[in-house]
């Protein structure tokens, strides 16, 4: 067997502290902080060998109390420091296995370190080693934590409010560090609700409103880590349709079609669609914009039938469409030189017939 002897102050004093038929001693007796020499003798029956060399080593705990605090970008851990312990280790992963950590921060003094460089939005995990003199402390339990931006600062700006019919559609500026924008909406100028919706663009349309009610808007950025502070409000009061125009006309001309209309109330402005066969006029109008109540339609197809529809666009939106109206273009008939016809005619009454290249000499003449 062996005998083991310990001494916290350089005294060896009798009986040793355990004895032990292997060749190792796990000694839980030890106060982390304390310094301990140790020294072992072989034994038999015959009494106990000389003692051996001394060893000298210091038990430490693990810091306990390991915690994250998330930045964008890093992660900032702090601790509890345990009895005796001098400097530390600290080890990173993204799993929770101990067998997978990485060291990525030795020497430490502090209770604190800033690891950056990290993944927004992944998940990290940490243990952290105590070191005193040669000694080691095992893992300390895991904290985890994720890197993150901080929630934005500022509001949305630039934010505007278009009423259509049912329908009002908001737009701003993006915010820093923002990932989406939560919308809030009121009828009488409080904000008390939650949002009425959120967007990862920098545009919202509002449907299923009452057409002629005054809606308020506010907008806040947000991610993960928060939601920022609110915009100043707008407002916008949806509105219906202008009415279809009526009256429509289609004027043929030489390569051209003139399409007119009675103007409507409320229209800012109209739509001509167009096709070459009836009810082919589809979805994108042919002309927008036009701002008066005609539109010429020019370098046409002479013969080929153009049909039309119109309609009227206001705050409310787009009108339905006109009736369909049709129209030819034609070429005017050929202009006829009244010289050449006189000078054919007297050909005629005083010879045989013009004959080749007559007409154009007489008129010479």
């Amino acid at each position: 067997a062996y005998q083991v002897f310990r001494s916290a102050d350089g005294t060896w004093t009798a009986p040793p502290l355990a004895r032990v038929a292997n060749r190792f001693f796990h000694d839980r007796t030890a106060v982390s902080g304390t310094t301990y020499e140790y020294r072992v003798a072989a034994v038999n029956r015959a009494g106990s060998g000389p003692l051996s060399n001394t060893v000298s080593v210091t038990p430490i705990a693990p810091p306990e109390g390991l915690s994250t605090t998330a930045g964008d970008s890093q992660l900032t851990l702090r601790w509890l420091a345990a009895p005796g312990d001098t400097s530390y280790d600290v080890y990173r992963s993204t799993s929770w296995s101990p067998d997978s950590m990485t060291r990525v921060g030795t020497g430490l003094t502090a209770l604190e370190f800033v690891d950056t460089g990290l993944t927004n939005w992944t998940t990290y995990y940490y243990r952290v080693k105590a070191r005193a003199s040669s000694s080691e402390s095992r893992f300390s339990q895991a904290a985890r934590g994720k890197p993150q931006p901080p929630p934005p600062t500022v509001a949305p700006t630039d934010l505007t409010a278009t009423a259509g019919s049912g329908a009002i559609t908001l737009r701003w500026t993006a915010v820093p560090n923002a990932t989406g924008y939560k919308i809030f909406r009121s009828t009488d100028g409080t904000w008390t609700g939650p949002p009425i919706g959120d967007t990862r663009r920098t545009e919202f349309r509002d449907r299923n409103l009452v057409n002629g009610t005054q809606y308020f808007y506010k907008v806040a950025g947000y991610n993960r880590a928060g939601t920022g502070p609110l915009s100043d409000a707008v407002s916008a009061t949806p509105t219906t349709p202008p009415s279809a125009p009526t009256g429509v006309t289609a004027t043929a001309g030489n390569a051209t079609v003139t399409v007119a209309w009675t103007p409507v109330s409320g229209a800012t402005s109209y739509n001509v669609y167009r096709a070459t066969a009836t009810g082919g006029e589809g979805t994108t109008p042919f002309a927008t914009g036009v701002t008066t109540s005609a539109f010429l339609d020019s370098g046409l197809t002479n013969g080929l039938t153009y049909f039309y529809q119109v309609t009227a666009t206001g705050a409310g939106g787009e009108s339905a469409r006109s009736t369909e109206v049709q129209a030819s273009p034609v070429a005017p008939p050929p202009v006829v030189d009244p010289t050449t016809t006189e000078a054919f005619q007297f050909l005629k009454q005083t010879t045989w017939g013009p004959k080749p290249g007559d007409v154009a000499a007489l008129k010479v003449l």
